[in-house]
């Protein structure tokens, strides 16, 4: 699924938290959250912190996939599973440390 708004976000948590029988207070507590917090992001109205989204996706037993769109006149292979993995860990390590 091809997501571009906040709101395709929120109803894909809305539906997969009622499928697990979490209350907005349950997934709050397992993700380290308020139940505010869930609630301005089930209602789409929320920017998102990416580490939070996160957090919350996992508790729901649920992952994310960001994957590269074909552009016009893009002639290059789109990369695989395993040379992205490569550069995210080229990323990783190559970041320096952060002293704040």
């Amino acid at each position: 699924m091809r997501i571009t708004a906040t709101q395709q976000v929120a109803a894909l948590i809305v539906d997969r938290r009622a499928q697990l029988g979490l209350t907005q207070s349950d997934l709050a507590e397992a993700a380290g959250v308020t139940r505010a917090w869930i609630s301005r992001l089930e209602s789409g109205a929320h920017d998102l912190r990416l580490s939070t989204l996160l957090a919350v996706l996992d508790v729901l037993h649920m992952t994310l996939t960001v994957a590269p769109e074909t552009v016009a006149g893009d002639t290059g292979p789109v990369p695989g599973p395993d040379v992205l993995d490569d550069i995210i860990e080229r990323s990783v390590v190559s970041r320096p440390a952060d002293d704040g």
